[in-house]
This record gives structure tokens, C-alpha cells and sequence, in this order.
């Protein structure tokens, strides 16, 4: 650092508020007297040595101007540290000390040689296990935790400076220097003084390529001559290097001199640049409240998630100042008291004329996740869509702004809404020669009409539509049966119903059955299945019934057609309840079906005068599964017996 320079040099270091309370924080100054030639080189010019200064800021100082901070001035945690020149060998010295608990923010370190020496030195900030800073510090000294992206790491910046490459080596030298760009300039302009007109300069976007050497990629600078600021004079910068609607981020400016030339890489003016790129946090958010579509009068439940993914970054960093802002739906009310941030983080969330802002005050550490959640209720006569959007805005541990990120959930509100239900209901097995009675409603959910409004339902694979069963009478049919309205008026419901029989033997394993509903405008909207499994090894059976003779009651019974049976057993109770049935039939009457149909007839001649008898069949599969029918009934007594319709159980 060139004591001839116009103004101080400024050093920043940031302190995070993620900084462990019971640490301090030490300074330490490699060789800040004017000393040495290796490894640092000192340059001493005449008539003499001169001495060294350096003072420490406190948070909130600000660098205004070249010389501002000044000795002494408002900020100063003590008068400045002299350092006389000194013929020893450079070592490490303290030059600072922030006693524990440590206020996190920007510090600022002044720098100044007395007259025209130029003065290298090294800054160590972090903790340290001894007093002694020639002594090794401690493994993360400046990142306590030693996780990247927590919030405790250190970050050491510069405010104002000037530079000057290792004249011993040869020819061009190139550094690179990293800046920070707000989101949202129109243009921003980057400036450098007194290059001499010497090699070159190159600025790169935060998704650039860098080129280290400054050869291609990025954006050309303009090289200033020798004493004066690119685009400007001695005293005046000018307009530098502009660049319009730059992207936000983290710009590199490659800088490459020939050696022994002091210069000055500004950048943009008054925004401290970086050696390397500090930690950089990089939020995703997603909003979701679990549906698709949605009717006035529902509640939706959003939750917002958010993740800080830079931990897959090469620069993980943690979120500061996270904010969130969600914009509810015009159609939809705020449900009170329904916001929320969930553990782990805490906060404070709000209403206010549909718009509901949570604070976190926690980081959310690379790699962390967290949620918030609001309830609105879809106002009555809402119709189209209810749009959630919402912002999450954060910072990173310098306090610059990052772009923000936006995520939505919008659900439909349908202008039809169709259901189906049956008898027997979704999910029941059913045999062949069963009957399915099909309903279909449909709702007219808005205010207005809807015209030329069409109901299609196909008849299922495996079943048989039952003639004319269609309420009201279809407009075409019968596959699909299709019922159309020309005009169904706003808050309308109509209800559609039709019946099939199973068929003997289908070939699928389940009947299913889908409706729809469209109308001008409205493409068709399928309703929910109603499915029904089929039992391929029940029976279909024709009849079954038991009739009084003289000694015995005659059971009899026909099959249409057996599926993987094995054959029958008779159950028998005096009374109308199946558990007080016994099996009657000592042994399985075995299947003459075989894939079709087949008579059977059982004689049961233990019965007695004057009581009525109750039978049940039971159907044996191959597979050990049992069904049932029943019960038939007969009264066994000296006159013409009594004879009961039987009805089937499973």
C-alpha cells in the first residue's frame, strides 16, 4: 500500500450475527511495519523509512471518501496503532482484539503509510486458542463450525485500495476481484485509475465463463492511462465502463497489468470488492395446497416450502432477512389467524388487505428447509381460477439483496361439477347376473347458465345395459348413453341413473365406469370411477328353492354356469338366523357344472311335523373359497307345504 496514494486504504471484514457468543474475535497483522523484502516486499523510497499506521471501526462505519474515516473519527474503537520501522523478520502480531459477545456487522480497518513508502502486509480476523499469533491458529478459526454456509464464517472484503504485482515477476500479472450487482439497475458502470494504458480488463456475469487471463468471454473494459480513470481525468471518474440491465450477482473483474505498475480496480464506486466470492445462499420455493381444482365455500390450506440449495453450490452461504409476501386470491377471504411459520423457525406473519408477510428471523443455513402456511375460503360465486402467488426475498451475510423467487398455486373452479355413484356401491364384488344401478350428478357451480350441456356415459365392459332403465330417457344411445341439456341454468343439479346386468362369464376382472360432462366452451370432464370387482369362480344361479313331501323336504337348485366349483354343502336352521344353521350334507355334493350349468336335488329326512325349515346353499371353489345363497324355505307338515321366493347372500 503506497503511502503517495490519494486518500487511505480501507479494509472490511464482516462478522456474521451466526458468530458464536462466547468467542472473541482477534486481529492479526503479518509484518505491518516497513521491514522486509521477502516474503512480502516493503518498498522503501527516500530519504528515510517510514512508519506504519492501522485502526480499527466499529459496525456502522462507512467509507465516504478517500480519506474518510479519519484518524480518530466517530466509529474508532481506540486511537491508531503505530508501527515504527523494525530490522526483525516479519511475524505475525496482534493488532486488534473484539471481546466476546461480538456485535456481528461490517468492521472497517484503516491503513496508512507516513509519507512515500509502500508497505505489504497480511490480515488474519477469526478466534485463536493462545495469545500468542505466531502460534498456529486453531482449525477453523474463522468458521467455528467448520460447515460451510452457517452463518459463522468470516468474510474479509476491500473498501478502497490500490494495487501494485510482485515486480520480480515478468510481464503481465492478472487478478481477480469479486463485486456484488443489486438486482434491478438499469445499468451499472465499474471504473479503474492509472493502468497506464497498460494490457486489459474484463468483466463477467455471475453465469459467465471466466477466463482467468482476461483473454476472451465476458465484457472488454476500457483501460485507463496513466494518472486518470477510465473515461475520465485526474480527479474525475467519468462514466467508466457501463453495462445496461446487468445481470444481478456476483461479478468477477479480472484485472491484468504488467508489473511494477500501482493501480487502482475500483469497480463500482463505493461497493467493496472480494478476493474470492463470499458464502452465496440461492433459495428455491415451491406453494401448494394439496388440489387441483376447487368450489366456493372450500377451505385451501397453502404451504409455502423453502429451501436454501447453495450447499450443492461452490459457494455455500446462508439466507439473511428471509421474507416472504403472498399475495391471497381476489376471489378467496383470508381465514383469521391462519398463518404460520412451522418449526423450525420462528417469526412473526400478518394480514393486511389480502396480503399476508412473514419474517423469519432465523439464517436458513445451505442445505436447510423450511415452511410457512395461510388458509383462505373461496368466496360464494367465485368462478375460473384462484391464483395464490407469493415473493420470498433474502439477503446473504453482507446485506446485499438477492433477485427474488416466486412460486404459485392456482386451482381450478369448474363451471360442471359431475360424481357417480352405484348400487351396489364402488368396491363391491359382484357375479354374474347381478344389477348395477348407475347415478350421475351433475352441478351447474357458477351463477350463470351453460348451454348445450352433454351427459356420455359408456356402458362398461362386461355388463348389458337393462332396456329403457335410462332416467330421464337419453337423447341417444345406448353405448354411450349420452343425455343433453340445451340450457342448465347457474346452480342447477341434475341426477342421471341407468342400470346394466353382469354378464354370464365377462372377460375382466373388474367393471368400471366412467361418465363425463361438457358443454359449449367446457371441454368434457370426467367424473370419478366406480369399480367393481367380479368374482370368476362364483356361480350363476338360476333357482333355488325347498319343497315339503311326504317324509323329507326336497331341496333343489340350477346353475347357469359354475366357475372353478368343487361342489355344494346344505346348511339347515329352524330359525331365520344364518348361525343357527347346521350343515345338513355329510359330505360335498360334488359340481356337475364343469364350466356351464347344472340341476341338483338333496332330500333332507331328518326333518319333523309342524316346524319350518330354513336351507342355505354353499358353493365350494377349487381354490377353498366358500359363497353363499339363501335361505330357501319350506313348512313340513301333513298339508301342501308352504313355499318362500328364495334371495341370494354372499
Amino acid at each position: 500500500m503506497n503511502g503517495t496514494a490519494p486518500g487511505y486504504h480501507y479494509v472490511s471484514f464482516n462478522v456474521p450475527c451466526g458468530w458464536p457468543a462466547s468467542l472473541p474475535v482477534y486481529i492479526d497483522l503479518f509484518s505491518p511495519e516497513m521491514n522486509s523484502n521477502t516474503p512480502l516486499s516493503d518498498e522503501i523510497s527516500a530519504p528515510s523509512t517510514d512508519d506504519t499506521y492501522f485502526e480499527l471501526y466499529n459496525v456502522g462505519t462507512i467509507v465516504t471518501s478517500p480519506n474518510i474515516p479519519a484518524p480518530g473519527a466517530a466509529g474508532s474503537l481506540g486511537p491508531q496503532t503505530v508501527y515504527a520501522p523494525s530490522g526483525a523478520a516479519p511475524q505475525w502480531s496482534r493488532f486488534g482484539t473484539l471481546a466476546a459477545p461480538v456485535t456481528c456487522g461490517p468492521y472497517v480497518v484503516r491503513s496508512a503509510v507516513q509519507t512515500n513508502d509502500q508497505n505489504a502486509w497480511r490480515m488474519r480476523i477469526g478466534t485463536d486458542s493462545d495469545a500468542d499469533p505466531n502460534n498456529a491458529p486453531p482449525a477453523n478459526y474463522d468458521n467455528p463450525d467448520g460447515v460451510a454456509g452457517t452463518n459463522d464464517e468470516i468474510t474479509l472484503g476491500i473498501a478502497q485500495t490500490s494495487y501494485q504485482h510482485n515486480e520480480t515477476i515478468a510481464a503481465n500479472q492478472c487478478i481477480t476481484l469479486y463485486q456484488y450487482v443489486d438486482p434491478g439497475q438499469a445499468t451499472v458502470a465499474f471504473h479503474n485509475f492509472d493502468m497506464d494504458s497498460n494490457q486489459r480488463v474484463r468483466y463477467y456475469a455471475p453465469s459467465a465463463t471466466l477466463d482467468p487471463n482476461a483473454n476472451a468471454g465476458g465484457v472488454l473494459g476500457t483501460v485507463s492511462g496513466a494518472s486518470v480513470w477510465n473515461g475520465g481525468t485526474g480527479t474525475v471518474r467519468g462514466p467508466g465502463d457501463v453495462i445496461v440491465n446487468p445481470e444481478s450477482g456476483w461479478w468477477r473483474i479480472v484485472t491484468c497489468v504488467g508489473n511494477n505498475n500501482q493501480y487502482i480496480q475500483e469497480g463500482q464506486n463505493g461497493v467493496p470488492t472480494y478476493y474470492s466470492q463470499p458464502p452465496t445462499p440461492v433459495m428455491l420455493l415451491t406453494k401448494s395446497d394439496g388440489r387441483t381444482t376447487t368450489f366456493p365455500g372450500d377451505t385451501l390450506n397453502y404451504t409455502m416450502a423453502f429451501t436454501n440449495i447453495s450447499n450443492a453450490t461452490p459457494n455455500p452461504g446462508a439466507a439473511i432477512n428471509v421474507t416472504l409476501v403472498d399475495t391471497l386470491p381476489a376471489n378467496a377471504t383470508y381465514v383469521a389467524g391462519s398463518c404460520a411459520i412451522n418449526p423450525p423457525y420462528t417469526g412473526t406473519c400478518s394480514e393486511a388487505g389480502g396480503v399476508v408477510t412473514y419474517n423469519i428471523i432465523e439464517a436458513v443455513n445451505a442445505g436447510a428447509s423450511g415452511s410457512v402456511q395461510a388458509s383462505v375460503t373461496v368466496n360464494a360465486g367465485a368462478s375460473g381460477t384462484v391464483v395464490n402467488n407469493v415473493t420470498l426475498s433474502y439477503e446473504d451475510g453482507l446485506g446485499n439483496p438477492f433477485l427474488p423467487v416466486n412460486a404459485s398455486d392456482t386451482d381450478i373452479i369448474p363451471a360442471l361439477l359431475i360424481s357417480k355413484s352405484s348400487n351396489p356401491p364402488s368396491g363391491t364384488t359382484v357375479e354374474s347376473g347381478d344389477t348395477i344401478i348407475y347415478s350421475v350428478t351433475i352441478t351447474n357451480t357458477t351463477l350463470g347458465a351453460a348451454t348445450n350441456v352433454n351427459v356420455s356415459d359408456a356402458i362398461p365392459t362386461g355388463t348389458t345395459y337393462v332396456a329403457a332403465s335410462a332416467m330421464p330417457a337419453v337423447s341417444s344411445g345406448p353405448s354411450p348413453l349420452i343425455w343433453n341439456i340445451p340450457t342448465f341454468n347457474g346452480g342447477a343439479v341434475q341426477i342421471f341413473t341407468f342400470a346394466v346386468t353382469v354378464d354370464p362369464n365377462p372377460a375382466t376382472v373388474s367393471i368400471q365406469n366412467v361418465a363425463s360432462v361438457s358443454a359449449d366452451t367446457i371441454p368434457p370432464i370426467p367424473s370419478n370411477p366406480t369399480i367393481h370387482p367380479f368374482d370368476p369362480t362364483a356361480i350363476t344361479l338360476a333357482s333355488f328353492a325347498a319343497t315339503a313331501e311326504a317324509a323329507a323336504v326336497n331341496v333343489q337348485w340350477a346353475t347357469l354356469n359354475e366357475q372353478n366349483t368343487w361342489g355344494f354343502h346344505l346348511y339347515r336352521s329352524t330359525t331365520a338366523l344364518r348361525a343357527d344353521a347346521v350343515r345338513i350334507t355329510p359330505s360335498l355334493i360334488l359340481s356337475d357344472g364343469r364350466g356351464s350349468g347344472a340341476s341338483y336335488s338333496w332330500r333332507d329326512t331328518t326333518v319333523e311335523a309342524g316346524h319350518e325349515y330354513r336351507y342355505w346353499l354353499q358353493e365350494v371353489d377349487l381354490n377353498g373359497a366358500a359363497h353363499e345363497y339363501g335361505p330357501a324355505s319350506a313348512s313340513f307338515s301333513s298339508a301342501l307345504p308352504s313355499l318362500y321366493l328364495p334371495f341370494v347372500t354372499r
